[in-house]
C-alpha cells in the first residue's frame, strides 16, 4: 500500500513510527562513518603523534596554537610583551632544579605549526591563530591519515543524513497533497519542521574516529600526573611535554601572564562572567518582583 494514500491520523502513525526507525539508521550510519579505516590500537596510534598534533585532536587550530606557545615560551624562544608575543635570542635551555638539561631548543625537532609560530613573531593570539590556515590543512590530513579523524567530514555528515532526509521528503511530498486536497496539514508541518531541525542540529558525523576518542582518553589518563607537574613544578618538565600537558588540559597548565593571552581562557572568562551574572540575577529577582519597596519576599501582604 501507498503511504501516500493513508488518510491523516494514519499518516502521522505511520510517519512517527518510521521516524524512529530512521533515527535508528542514522545513529548506526554516524557509529559506521566514525570507524577508523586504521586497525591499530590506542597505544600505537599515540605513540606516532606530536604534542601539536594531540593538541588538534583535543580541541582543534586554537588549542594547537595555544599549546605550540606555551611550549615555545617554556623553551625562553619567546616572550610576551602586554597583548604582543615577540621572538627572544634565547636558545631555550630549560634547567631543572638538579640542574639536569631538560630542554630542546633544536629547530629541526621543532614541527611545521611552532615553526609557523616563530616565522610569524611579533604577533597577537588570534594573529598566530588565524594564519595558521595553511599548518591546519597539513596537520588534519596527516590524523585522517593516521585514522583518527573522520576524512572529509562534510560529505560524511551528508551520508549520515540521507535516511532523514529521504523521511522528511516523504512528509513534505504529503504535506504538498494534503494542501492541494484541502486537507489540515498543520501537525504534519510542525513535526516536519522539528525533524528537520534535528536533522541539522544532531545528525552529522562525529568530527573524531573510534581511534581518535580512544586515543585521547587514554593520553588523558597516561598523563594525568604531567598536569600536575606542569602547573605546579614547570621547571621539571621538558618543552614537549609542556606542549602536550597543554593540548590535552587547556590553559589551566600554563602561567597567569601566559595565560591571559589565551583565547581560550578569555572566552572562559566571559562564560564565567556571564554564568554569574545570570546566577545573581535569578537571586536578587527571586521571584518576587526584585525586592521593591515591600521588604523582597516579606512583605506586602
Amino acid at each position: 500500500m501507498n503511504p501516500l494514500d493513508l488518510v491523516g491520523p494514519q499518516f502521522l502513525t505511520f510517519w512517527l513510527a518510521g521516524g524512529v526507525a530512521v533515527a535508528v539508521v542514522t545513529w548506526l550510519v554516524r557509529v559506521a562513518v566514525g570507524r577508523s579505516p586504521r586497525r591499530a590500537t590506542a597505544d600505537e596510534a599515540a605513540a606516532k603523534l606530536h604534542p601539536t598534533q594531540v593538541a588538534y585532536l583535543v580541541g582543534g587550530i586554537e588549542r594547537a596554537v595555544e599549546a605550540a606557545v606555551a611550549g615555545l615560551h617554556h623553551r625562553g624562544l619567546l616572550a610576551t610583551d602586554s597583548w604582543l608575543i615577540k621572538q627572544t635570542d634565547a636558545r631555550g635551555e630549560i634547567l631543572s632544579p638538579e640542574g639536569v638539561f631538560r630542554g630542546c631548543a633544536e629547530p629541526a625537532r621543532l614541527s611545521r605549526l611552532e615553526q609557523h609560530v616563530l616565522r610569524s613573531l611579533p604577533s597577537t593570539m588570534r594573529g598566530l591563530i588565524d594564519g595558521a590556515g595553511s599548518s591546519a590543512i597539513v596537520i588534519e590530513r596527516e590524523l585522517e591519515e593516521a585514522g583518527l579523524l573522520v576524512a572529509d567530514r562534510t560529505r560524511a555528515t551528508w551520508i549520515v543524513r540521507l535516511a532523514g532526509l529521504a523521511w522528511l521528503g516523504l512528509g513534505v511530498l504529503k504535506i504538498g497533497i494534503g494542501i492541494a486536497h484541502a486537507r489540515p496539514v498543520a501537525f504534519l508541518v510542525l513535526l516536519v519542521a522539528l525533524g528537520a531541525w534535528l536533522l541539522c542540529k544532531r545528525a552529522r558525523a562525529p568530527r573524531e574516529t573510534a581511534l581518535g576518542r580512544a586515543v585521547m582518553r587514554l593520553m588523558r589518563e597516561r598523563h594525568r600526573s604531567l598536569e600536575l607537574t606542569a602547573t605546579t613544578a614547570p621547571a621539571q618538565v621538558t618543552a614537549d611535554e609542556m606542549t602536550l600537558a597543554y593540548g590535552l588540559f587547556g590553559h589551566a597548565v600554563a602561567g597567569i601572564a601566559l595565560m591571559t593571552l589565551m583565547p581560550s581562557y578569555q572566552v572562559a572568562l566571559v562564560a564565567a562572567a556571564s554564568s554569574t551574572s545570570s546566577g545573581t540575577s535569578l537571586f536578587s529577582g527571586g521571584g518576587c518582583g526584585g525586592g521593591g519597596g515591600c521588604g523582597g519576599c516579606g512583605g506586602c501582604s
